[in-house]
């Protein structure tokens, strides 16, 4: 595939658009677009970091820069916001890596990856961590599991180095994969109530709903692909973070559940189209991005895909449903 160029930060989306749209004319997948934007974001990204070392004098070892939610899994789109974070070894000064974060996060913002609405980022100190503070939290996630707090933690577990000491992120990993061996009840109860906030807007007969005709948020559709693949990875100790590999290899453990993993890929594959068709036409129109699409303006064998689509994921929210809750 050809490069984007980064110059500046400046928003770069309407020039990634250009290119998004001439994949998708390609016929491009739908995976490989959003690696793709993840990978000009990293790249960028990459150049950032650089430039923060060079102007806040940190060392340039013995942390890592944490990439959780879309950008952990390389599933990003022309509309996706900051979800960061950073691991320290032990003794390094937690306020000088706060500043660095704040340096980075600006100029990620300036190229258009708009700051966490939650503050996830790498420079709130709430994320700016020792090794070993982030292996309490996630314990204290695990073993202590609050609704809210799961809610907030579930981009965590999507977690990927995007810079710095990958030991420090091997470490993690492995210590996350050991404390969920295993273990079945409460935290899983509370992944699966947070999977089961978004339902498919689906009537009492199938069709959409009537608000749903004119209005549907595309990335909500997608969400219950994604949350099934992230809760049963970390049930069966599937250590990648992408969903279709995450898919992929449930498959190949027989431990896929609640609709057939060929499909449900095409599925997600086919919502993603429609997303990232919706978002450059509005930014090549000079509008905001939005995941927002009006159903009633595709053809009608276009809306019975999508109608469709809802319908097996909501087979897999029901699956979450029976396999994770059912003990509560």
């Amino acid at each position: 595939m050809n490069q984007v160029v980064w110059k500046k930060p400046s928003d770069a989306r309407p020039e990634l658009a250009i290119q998004v749209k001439k994949y998708l004319i390609d016929g491009v997948p739908s995976h490989v677009i959003t690696n793709f934007i993840t990978s000009f974001v990293d790249e960028a990204l990459h150049r950032f970091i650089e430039l923060g070392i060079e102007s806040t004098g940190i060392p340039k070892s013995g942390w890592m820069f944490m990439l959780m939610g879309s950008e952990g899994r390389q599933e990003q789109t022309l509309l996706t916001d900051q979800d960061s974070a950073l691991v320290l070894s032990e003794g390094m000064d937690a306020s000088a890596m706060q500043l660095f974060g704040s340096f980075v996060s600006d100029k990620l913002h300036q190229l258009g990856i708009s700051y966490c609405k939650g503050n996830v980022m790498a420079s709130n100190p709430k994320w700016v961590l020792s090794s070993e503070a982030w292996k309490r939290t996630f314990r204290r996630w695990v073993n202590e599991p609050e609704p809210m707090a799961i809610m907030q933690a579930c981009i965590f577990f999507d977690l990927r180095a995007a810079y710095g000491d990958i030991e420090l992120e091997k470490d993690l990993v492995d210590y996350i994969s050991a404390l969920l061996k295993g273990r079945s009840g409460l935290f899983f109860y509370h992944m699966a109530h947070n999977a089961l906030k978004h339902n498919p807007p689906l009537g009492f007969f199938g069709g959409l709903k009537r608000s749903a005709k004119t209005e549907l948020d595309i990335k909500k559709a997608v969400l219950p692909i994604t949350d099934h693949a992230r809760i049963y990875s970390l049930k069966y100790g599937v250590t990648h973070r992408n969903t279709l590999k995450r898919i992929e290899t449930l498959k190949e453990l027989n431990q896929y559940s609640g609709a057939n993993a060929d499909e449900i890929k095409l599925i997600y594959e086919f919502l993603t189209q429609i997303r990232l068709w919706n978002q450059l036409n509005l930014i090549l129109d000079g509008k905001p991005a939005s995941n927002s699409i009006n159903p009633s303006l595709f053809e009608p064998h276009i809306q019975k895909e999508i109608i469709y689509c809802l319908q097996k994921t909501r087979d897999l929210q029901q699956n979450i449903a029976l396999h994770f809750r059912g003990n509560y």
